[in-house]
């Protein structure tokens, strides 16, 4: 008799594990997440105006800065013609621009610096058809990052 109860609590036990075994099992599946980035640009200039003062006849000048461009498509770099005041043709013919990439060139998505080189060059005869009155002279830059 104590076999027959040893033998049925092993049975028991072995039925057990089994039914346990089988609760046990799993399964497994997948979750996928996309997402859709919208455009985005960002134009900053670095310094966005200057003053060379008073400056004499025979000084050449320069100042820089920088275009910082944050584009997450390729866009293109466009430097606008300068509006100058007075627009006599006068301070144009003095003052020059310098771009570390072209106008029109388009450039990669990222983090992107376009840096700009303005010149005063009073040192030609040119300089001597300026007006030596109190109104300063100006000229304006128009600059646009264009994405692609």
């Amino acid at each position: 008799m104590k076999r027959t109860v040893l033998v049925a609590i092993m049975v028991i036990a072995i039925v057990a594990g089994v039914v346990a075994y089988a609760s046990a099992l799993s399964d497994n599946g997948t979750v996928a997440i996309t997402a859709r980035v919208n455009p985005a640009i960002q134009m900053t200039i670095g310094t966005p105006s200057f003053d060379f003062g008073s400056l004499n006849l025979g000084s050449v000048v320069t100042t820089t800065t920088d275009i910082t461009v944050k584009s997450n498509k390729d866009w293109q770099f466009t430097a606008g013609a300068p509006v100058f005041t007075p627009d006599d043709g006068l301070f144009d013919a003095v003052l020059s621009e310098e771009y570390s990439s072209a106008s029109g060139a388009i450039l990669t998505r990222g983090v992107k610096s376009v840096d700009t080189t303005y010149t005063l060059d009073l040192s030609s005869d040119a300089a001597y058809s300026l007006d030596a009155s109190p109104t300063a002279y100006q000229a304006d830059y128009l600059y646009d990052a264009v994405q692609q």
